[in-house]
């Protein structure tokens, strides 16, 4: 079972073919429909070889959370007759901490640890057509181990109205100095540290009404979620 796509997808079915291994692909064996409901996530349908399933809510945000999500129906299929009720509340019942996941509101404060660029460019675009043209600010920091210049490319990609960097504590120095990213990244950045303070700056630029993004490191999402002031969302 498979969600690949392009090259990666033929060198699956080749090594299906080799191994005579029955394959299930998205967007072939296994077909999925989704409405989306905003913050509130999204209504699925999900078909496969010997099930259909229609009407599921998933609370995860991201127009790329429905493909995981038939992935997952179609694996509990292929591992067991699960039944209807189970796969409903599975779905519905399903959380990804850190993974555009709203924490605040007022301004609404968003976390997304998407740390390599192809998934800052998914989060982010998912993002945008949440927010449309409303204001955003972005909290970033990152790890020594990776390309800034990918990464932050990948960053401007949302067009965020400020990005202030900083630098996770729980990093232990292995993070990129917040003056070396704001140095590459150019106009619109600002520094601040520890990451709270990061927060709150980004916080008071975004406004009330506006969006904050703590993006670009584990790290720094995990820093952020344990900050147990913030006014949770539901």
């Amino acid at each position: 079972m498979t969600g690949c796509e392009g090259e990666a997808l033929e060198v699956v079915q080749s090594q299906a073919a080799r191994e005579f291994a029955q394959l299930w692909r998205l967007g072939q064996e296994i077909k999925v429909e989704s409405t989306p409901r905003g913050w509130d996530g999204h209504v699925l349908s999900v078909t496969g070889p010997g099930f259909a399933h229609g009407d599921l809510r998933l609370r995860l945000v991201g127009d790329y959370q429905p493909s995981n999500a038939a992935l997952a129906v179609a694996a509990a299929h292929l591992l067991d007759d699960v039944p209807e009720d189970a796969i409903r509340e599975g779905l519905a019942s399903t959380r990804w901490p850190g993974r555009l996941q709203v924490i605040a509101e007022g301004p609404r404060v968003v976390l997304d640890g998407g740390h390599n660029p192809a998934a800052m460019v998914k989060a982010g675009a998912a993002l945008r057509r949440l927010i449309g043209s409303e204001k955003l600010v972005a909290v970033f920091a990152m790890l020594s181990e990776r390309d800034p210049v990918q990464l932050l490319g990948a960053l401007r990609t949302l067009s965020p109205d400020a990005v202030v960097f900083t630098e996770p504590a729980s990093a232990h120095g292995h993070a990129i100095s917040a003056e070396t990213l704001a140095s590459v990244y150019g106009p619109g950045a600002n520094v601040a540290r520890p990451a709270r303070t990061a927060l709150d700056q980004a916080r008071g630029l975004a406004g009330a009404s506006g969006n904050v993004l703590v993006c670009g490191s584990l790290y720094l999402v995990g820093e952020v979620l344990s900050l147990t002031d913030l006014r949770v969302s539901t």
